[in-house]
């Protein structure tokens, strides 16, 4: 089963409802569903990104919107969704932006949280520096009350989280001979790529004079699809939230390793 909840991150939700529906509607497959969830962090104002990812939310990529005829919205929340579903069987999930969703579902519904096969998250830093302050990175940073309770839960329940930081996917960057050899793939993905990456692409030129752009989220999601490729190292992780260190410290992630094999 595959299905998407959004919540505030990089964009207001609302917009990145209408984002992922644009994705699916390229990639044809509207018949999954997209499940809007919360608007706000749980405790913090929502800042959002879209300095980085563009005015749409999208690379000002500016795509058409999938009209009420082409899509029937979802009546469920993200988190009545879940709770339903998890309670019927176990799911494995993939965070991609703040983790207030799933604080919610662990607050209002601990048994069904209880029931996730594994989490990954795209988040967080280590022998790295942040990406909306010196330390902390921006998903953990968005909404670290959210985070810190998610990760007290997880490691509550004996289990781990899998976290694929920016020390990682910063030695994942979508160059343009990369994509370029994407559009004699594929033309037509690769000249989507194009469109919603190249505000990205300029985003990088300019702070951090970087030929291309570091590609954060596909490789959380490359992780869940094979772990072949990988070396995972085990870690404490504890969230800062002190509010005195909110400009700078909120969302650091603070690790403790231990012994890997």
């Amino acid at each position: 089963m595959y299905l998407k909840w959004i919540a505030a991150g990089n964009a207001p939700v609302e917009m990145g409802y209408e984002n992922a529906l644009k994705i699916l509607k390229f990639m044809k497959r509207l018949d999954v569903p997209v499940f809007m969830g919360a608007d706000r962090p749980l405790k913090r104002d929502f800042v959002n990104a879209l300095d980085t990812h563009g005015a749409d939310g999208l690379g000002e990529s500016f795509l058409p919107k999938v009209s009420e005829t082409e899509y029937e919205r979802q009546e469920k929340t993200a988190l009545q969704f879940m709770c339903e579903t998890l309670h019927r069987e176990s799911v494995s999930i993939i965070e991609l932006g703040p983790m207030t969703n799933l604080a919610m579902l662990a607050m209002e519904d601990p048994e069904a949280f209880g029931r996730i096969r594994e989490i990954v998250s795209m988040g967080g830093c280590f022998r790295s520096h942040g990406n909306c302050s010196p330390v902390a990175e921006y998903n953990y940073w968005c909404d670290p009350d959210a985070a810190a309770i998610v990760y007290k839960e997880t490691d509550r329940l004996g289990k781990r989280i899998h976290m694929v930081g920016l020390d990682v996917t910063r030695r994942i960057v979508l160059t343009p001979n990369l994509l370029e050899y994407m559009k004699r793939l594929d033309p037509r993905i690769g000249a989507f790529t194009q469109a919603i990456t190249k505000f990205y692409f300029d985003f990088h030129w300019e702070w951090e004079h970087l030929i291309g752009c570091v590609i954060n989220d596909p490789l959380a999601v490359a992780y869940c699809a094979g772990r072949a490729l990988w070396t995972p190292c085990a870690f404490t992780d504890t969230i800062q939230t002190l509010l005195f260190s909110q400009k700078w410290m909120s969302g650091v992630s603070l690790h403790c390793f231990l012994l890997v094999s």
